[in-house]
């Protein structure tokens, strides 16, 4: 994508999932011509006992790894909120997952869209 000129908008968005039975959520991919800045991201476990959670982009060929759920060493306690505040900065194609080893959590994603469609 080049970068972009000319008129556009930008809005503050969130995306929401519920992440079930150790598995991963993906949130969809950007679309064409829109960049997303990731503000944050809250994990919030709801299983009983410790869980293992990771972050990834998948950039439309491989998922890369921001942390990593095999290394064992992103352990949230039960019932506890995870806080990712650092800006991630997605462009078209890439797609943001959250894995989680425990019954459930829930993923709130607060995102500034930057639409130049």
């Amino acid at each position: 994508m080049a970068i972009p000129s000319g008129g556009g908008t930008e809005v503050l968005k969130r995306l929401s999932h519920r992440v079930l039975n150790g598995g991963t959520t993906a949130f969809g991919a950007v679309p064409a011509h829109h960049i997303w800045t990731i503000l944050t991201i809250h994990i919030c476990s709801s299983a009983a006992s410790v869980s293992n959670f990771g972050i990834k982009i998948h950039d439309g060929s491989n998922d890369n790894h921001l942390m990593l759920q095999d290394s064992g060493a992103l352990r949230l306690p039960a019932r506890e909120t995870y806080i990712h505040d650092t800006r991630l900065v997605l462009t078209a194609g890439d797609e943001l997952k959250v894995a989680f080893s425990g019954d459930y959590a829930t993923v709130w994603v607060s995102y500034i869209d930057q639409d130049w469609s």
